[in-house]
Parts: structure tokens; sequence; C-alpha cells
């Protein structure tokens, strides 16, 4: 390693065995160049930043750091709040570890309502090729769980380890929406779905958002009919005339 090289380093997304748990926890590091380390004020500035940085702030501070010129004025004078939000920094609450999960039955109507809610969505994306998909229907719920306590997010205020596996928060806003995640299986897909469900106090609606489904297992050549054409639709589509293994 140079004097003059800064390196990153980024490692990829964990198994996807349990998604929340597992994409949302992407390893970052940065090492300082010999001579960026001595300029005045920008090892203070790393160190500050270490607090409050999260994985999607790295582009951001690779900005930073290609404009400094061993000078605090060549640095960002756009401060990061100290207390922060899921939702204050867009992270959408299906990719956001600072949420804490309950589990609840998975049998009662509760369950059922949720589970829904991510099904019928399902079937509307593939509705246009319904002549090749076929509508899936629900299987079981594998899980269902609830943010608790009741609030829409936990403020993260800074690591609370060197390591950064634990936070320290608190809890500053108000009730907007019931937030659950669910587990489902499909038939005849037996496609195993993970996502976020939304449920509104005003409208006493459920909502979810395609960005917000994640297929846990494989699909293989279930979508074959709609591969090429339509590839937004793999994980969505079980194709009603199957290839022959």
């Amino acid at each position: 390693m140079s004097s003059n090289e800064t390196i990153f380093k980024l490692g990829a997304d964990g198994h996807k065995i349990h998604v929340s748990s597992s994409l949302n926890r992407p390893f970052y590091s940065d090492k300082a160049s010999i001579n960026l380390a001595w300029c005045d004020g920008v090892e203070y500035y790393l160190l500050r930043q270490k607090v409050v940085l999260g994985c999607s702030d790295v582009r951001f501070l690779q900005h930073d750091i290609s404009k400094i010129n061993c000078s605090l004025q060549e640095l960002t004078t756009e401060q990061l709040i100290t207390k922060r939000t899921c939702k204050s920094a867009t992270i959408e609450p299906h990719w956001c570890a600072c949420l804490s999960w309950y589990e609840l039955p998975t049998t009662d109507a509760l369950a059922h309502m949720v589970a829904q809610a991510v099904l019928i969505f399902m079937n509307k994306l593939t509705q246009s090729q319904r002549a090749k998909c076929e509508e899936l229907r629900l299987s079981k719920v594998m899980r269902l769980e609830k943010f608790v306590p009741n609030k829409d997010f936990l403020a993260f205020k800074q690591n609370a380890d060197l390591d950064g596996r634990a936070g320290e928060f608190s809890d500053n806003t108000r009730v907007t929406e019931i937030l659950y995640q669910v587990q489902i299986e499909t038939y005849p897909s037996e496609g195993i779905y993970e996502s976020i469900v939304k449920y509104n106090v005003e409208d006493k609606k459920y909502h979810v958002k395609e960005e917000e489904i994640s297929r846990v297992n494989m699909y293989g050549n279930q979508e074959h009919c709609i591969h090429d054409e339509f590839p937004e639709l793999r994980k969505y589509c079980y194709c009603k005339i199957q290839l022959q293994e």
C-alpha cells in the first residue's frame, strides 16, 4: 500500500435464510492513506463520522474524501444529523436493521389478512400474463412479526460498540402505520416469500410495495414461459405448462 492509497473494503450480503437479517448487514471498512491521515482535521473527521454513518452513506463519504486537500475547508460543510431514523435516511423498513420485531401467531385471522395482502398484490403483478402464469394461492403462513414498540421507527443515535454491531436508540416518532413482516409459502409454486406489509391506521388498509417483497427460495425454471419477455415477473410467475425435468 502506497502513501497515497485509500482502501475501501466491502463484503456481500449474507445467505438468504432470513432475508431481513442478511441482506441489510453488508461489511464495510476503510483505511485512509498515510498522507491523507496526516492532513489537518481529516482523521478527526473520519472518527467523528464513524458513529453516525451507515452503509447507505458510503457513496457520500467517498465523495467527501475525494475532495479533501489537507484542509478542513475542503470537507463537506453539510453535517450528518446526530439523531437519525430509517425513514429520514430514506431506508425502507424491509432493509432497515434498526427495527425490533416481535413474533405473532401464524394461525389467527390477522396472519391470514396480512398474508392475503401480499398474495393479492403479487397476483395483480402477473394478471396481464394470466394465460401463462398460475394465480398463486396461500399454502401457509410461515412467520409473522410485528414492529414493536408503537412507533414507526427507532431513532439511531450512534454505534454502541466499536464493531458497529450494536446501536444506541431512542423512540421519538409518532405512530402513522403498523408494520408487519410476513413470510408465506404459495401454491402451486411452493415459493417462499418474505414481505413488509404496512397497515395504515387512517384508511384501515394493508399496503404492499414490490421493492419490499423478496423470494427466499429458488424458482428455477418455473417462470420459463415469461423468462425473456417479462424478467421482472420471474419470481412471481409459475407457468401453467411446466418444463419436464
